[in-house]
């Protein structure tokens, strides 16, 4: 089900030395050393929780994670989730029922609410914890546990969550335009976690993973572009977008793409260019010249995120004089 990339690619030597050293199974260097030469980010934060996850202390990363190849789990762990926790955490313990206030969770997928790698709150959650969670109130979403029967939502999409945000979910939806997911079925479930997260907004995942669900064809337009944008290349869809809905096509903030884009480009607000809506673009009498007229925003295979190879190809679709 997962495959580790340097064993895919025949790369043994990046872990391995050939012929002896110190550490077992011939590795160049200690486990959580040699991960972080690929996985910095990770290991740089199993080294700052506060919360330790104690086999990850005593094992290191085997603890979890089979080296090369798994047949059971993705990221390469030895057991899918939640079996692998169940190895160590027995949902039947007077202290598990009790810190899960009676839940059957023992079929959860423990990492939507669990960092495995450890972390700065109690119980090694997330560092974002919606506020039912917090305060141990599973009441609030789910009926209550009863022996035998699965976990069951009170009420299911929009309108469990309209329970508590109702002010925030009538002024999304007063919008003139709404963002499908928060109609679709799952409706806020699609985008944010139910429990706790390690994104800002409890999202699910950063933004590339969240948005790129349903839009992975502008992110990979964004990869192979020979210009990134910055907030794409970074997932912050929402710098240039609201997530919810908006009065403005595409749910642009604001609706006014010269203001919008000038919040990071200041030079091109004192552009010699003419742009505003008072200039129409000759290409078409309807459209005023603004700056989508001339770049894309998610990249193209052009420098500058240009439509054409070069300016002298754009230019020159208004300013025809200058054509050759």
């Amino acid at each position: 089900k997962s495959t580790h990339a340097p064993a895919l690619a025949g790369k043994c030597l990046a872990c391995h030395t050939p012929h002896a050293g110190d550490q077992p199974h011939g590795l160049i260097k200690p486990q959580l050393e040699l991960c972080g030469t690929c996985h910095q980010p990770i290991i740089e934060a199993v080294k700052a929780a506060k919360v330790k996850h104690t086999p990850l202390e005593k094992q290191g990363c085997s603890a979890c994670h089979l080296p090369h190849v798994s047949a059971a789990g993705e990221h390469l762990l030895a057991k899918a989730v939640p079996e692998l926790c169940l190895g160590c955490h027995k949902a039947s313990a007077p202290t598990f029922v009790k810190k899960h206030v009676g839940y059957p969770v023992a079929t959860s997928r423990c990492t939507d609410c669990h960092d495995p790698h450890g972390g700065k709150q109690q119980g090694m959650l997330y560092e974002r914890v919606h506020s039912p969670v917090a305060k141990s109130m599973c009441g609030a979403c789910h009926e209550p546990p009863v022996a035998g029967r699965p976990m069951t939502l009170k009420k299911t999409g929009v309108e469990l969550c309209r329970s508590c945000h109702n002010d925030k979910l009538k002024g999304f939806l007063s919008q003139r335009r709404v963002h499908a997911p928060v109609l679709s079925a799952d409706g806020c479930l699609h985008c944010h976690s139910p429990h706790a997260s390690k994104d800002v907004g409890l999202l699910r995942s950063n933004g590339v993973a969240v948005c790129g669900e349903c839009h992975a064809d502008t992110l990979a337009r964004q990869r192979t572009a020979a210009t990134k944008h910055e907030p794409v290349e970074k997932g912050e869809c929402n710098k240039c977008h609201l997530p919810h809905g908006g009065d403005a096509p595409l749910y642009l903030r604001g609706g006014d793409t010269i203001e919008l884009c000038g919040i990071c480009h200041d030079w091109q607000k004192h552009s010699t260019h003419p742009i505003g809506p008072k200039r129409i673009d000759p290409r078409n009498k309807n459209l005023s010249m603004q700056c989508l007229r001339c770049h894309r925003a998610h990249g193209t295979e052009y420098k500058h995120m240009l439509p054409l190879p070069t300016a002298t190809a754009l230019c020159t679709q208004c300013h025809q004089d200058y054509k050759r």
